[in-house]
């Protein structure tokens, strides 16, 4: 099953105004400054709601800046999850709430706009997705709520749960857009795909 489409916040791009200029050197990044640029990092609010007894499957933190795919203009880096984990999910939480935090670096803006893409890519089974926040407004978006949040939900009922299959992936787009008085820059976006393997 294909989830095709975008989740996606306001995020309109400004045309400068004489006299000044749009905030320069935007891009998503995992703090303020240093490492990394280019890059976020996941978190889960199930896990932290059931103080850590669920599995981390949907937590990541890079090592470095993602790769750069010049053909589509995109930040990447990729997560591969064994199925065989999600069983701890079970008796314990009925689904995922996969949080992109990141930071959004750029000078001279005044406000800040996040937005979150579910790409076109994404093939699930056993799972249904829901927004829980489609973008966020913050800068500084590392925190446990992050810049926006999508929420897996298993099949199946307590007496089973039903999971992601090998070969499903879930693929999360992040933007940010800073603006001020003369216009609005948007950093390049950067993406997580979540591999499920056996």
């Amino acid at each position: 099953m294909s989830f095709m489409g975008t989740v996606a916040s306001v995020a309109q791009a400004g045309q400068a105004t004489v006299g000044g200029s749009a905030p320069t050197g935007v891009s998503i990044a995992t703090s303020s400054s240093g490492n990394y640029d280019n890059a976020l990092f996941t978190g889960d609010l199930v896990y932290d709601s059931e103080g850590g007894n669920s599995p981390d499957v949907h937590i990541f933190s890079p090592t470095s800046s993602f790769t750069y795919n010049s053909t589509d203009n995109i930040y990447l880096a990729s997560k591969e999850v064994d199925v065989a984990d999600f069983s701890g999910f079970n008796g314990v939480a009925a689904g995922s709430d996969i949080v992109l935090k990141a930071y959004c670096r750029a000078t001279n803006a005044t406000s800040f706009q996040w937005q979150m893409v579910l790409g076109v890519e994404s093939s699930l089974t056993n799972v249904s997705l829901s927004v829980q926040n489609s973008g966020g407004t913050s800068q500084d978006s590392t925190g446990s709520s992050g810049a926006a949040v999508m929420r897996m939900t298993w099949g199946g009922s307590k007496a089973g749960f039903l999971f992601p299959e090998d070969g499903d992936e879930l693929i999360l787009r992040l933007q940010c857009t800073a603006t001020n008085s003369n216009g609005s820059t948007a950093a390049i976006p950067v993406q997580i795909k979540f591999k499920y393997v056996s």
